[in-house]
């Protein structure tokens, strides 16, 4: 992984994130592709087994076709985000989250390309993680844009950079998002 991006400050990192979050024109654009991304995330998240009922936590929401997807499977999740745009879309910081230890089965996230702090961004998420609880990430290598912070080559740097508390479940290739390819790894809190 290689950074892209450096940042005087913190709140440099966190207002440049919000322009992409508060810009109408990205917004509406999403906004008018709402139902097809929550068929493909739903589709996405087919392959993931959890009990009926699961807790999931999504770090970077934005505008929440992720959350609706996990509830429309049967799952009851909710998001964070520095700016919401939906209802089950938390105003928060993945990097710091809210939540008490060990308070999910399950946290996902599409956003690790937008954190300043990879090791933070870990860490928060184990934490809130139950034991034996799954951390999905989804990434999209070499998808370098203007607010992606880190650049991810492969996922072979995302294996060899998550912490020894996880167990590395696997990978999975999704039907594409976007025109680059995509891959979910799944690793499991021990």
């Amino acid at each position: 992984m290689i950074y892209l991006k450096q940042y005087k400050n913190y709140q440099d990192y966190i207002d440049f994130q919000k322009k992409k979050s508060s810009n109408p024109k990205v917004i509406n654009a999403l906004k008018r592709k709402h139902e097809k991304r929550i068929k493909i995330f739903t589709q996405h998240f087919n392959n993931i087994h959890l009990p009926s009922g699961s807790k999931i936590l999504c770090l970077g929401a934005r505008t929440g076709e992720e959350v609706d997807a996990w509830n429309i499977l049967g799952y009851d999740a909710i998001g964070v985000d520095i700016i919401s745009h939906h209802p089950k879309v938390l105003v928060g910081d993945f990097h710091d989250l809210k939540w008490n230890d060990s308070s999910f089965d399950a946290v996902y996230s599409n956003s690790l390309d937008h954190s300043n702090n990879a090791e933070k961004f870990f860490s928060e998420a184990i934490r809130v993680l139950k034991q034996n609880g799954l951390l999905i990430i989804e990434i999209h290598p070499k998808m370098d844009g203007c607010y992606e912070i880190i650049s991810i080559q492969s996922v072979d740097d995302i294996i060899s950079f998550a912490p020894k508390s996880l167990k590395y479940i696997g990978v999975y290739e999704p039907k594409r998002l976007y025109k680059v390819k995509e891959f979910q790894l799944i690793w499991k809190k021990i």
